[in-house]
C-alpha cells in the first residue's frame, strides 16, 4: 500500500483545453517503483459531488494505451494533457484530473491508486 505522502499531483498551466500535470514523488512506506500510463479522467464538482465529465461524441471508441511511464523517487515528473479531442473546451467550474498510479514491486505484485489534482 502506498501512503498519501509518497505522491502528490498538481495542475499547472491550466486552460480550457488542457493543463500540465506535475507529480511529486517523495518518501512513503513500502513504495517501490511508481508508474502510470496515458489514461486520465476529468471530473467536475457538482452538488452531488465529483462527476466524470462526459466525452464529446467520437467517431470511434476511446481506447487508452498501456505505457508504464516511470515516476522517479525523490523527483518531479510532468505530463502535458490536451483534452480538447476528448472533452472539448471545459466551461468555467471546479474540476480535478485523476491519474492511476501503480506501485510496482514485481510481476503480479503491485497496488494501484487514483490520485487527483484540483483545478
Amino acid at each position: 500500500m502506498m501512503t498519501d505522502a509518497s505522491k502528490k499531483l498538481e495542475a499547472q498551466n491550466v486552460t480550457a483545453k488542457g493543463l500540465t500535470i506535475v507529480c511529486h514523488h517523495s518518501g512513503g512506506e513500502n513504495v517501490f517503483e511508481l508508474n502510470t500510463g496515458s489514461y486520465y479522467v476529468v471530473q467536475k464538482l457538482e452538488k452531488a459531488g465529483w462527476v466524470n465529465v462526459e466525452y464529446i461524441p467520437q467517431k470511434h471508441n476511446v481506447a487508452w494505451t498501456a505505457e508504464a511511464w516511470i515516476i522517479r523517487k525523490e523527483d518531479t515528473t510532468t505530463w502535458d494533457v490536451n483534452w480538447e479531442w476528448l472533452y472539448g473546451e471545459l466551461p468555467a467550474g471546479e474540476y480535478r484530473i485523476g491519474k492511476e498510479i501503480m506501485n510496482f514491486r514485481g510481476t503480479g505484485d503491485y497496488d494501484e491508486e487514483m490520485v487527483y489534482a484540483d483545478f
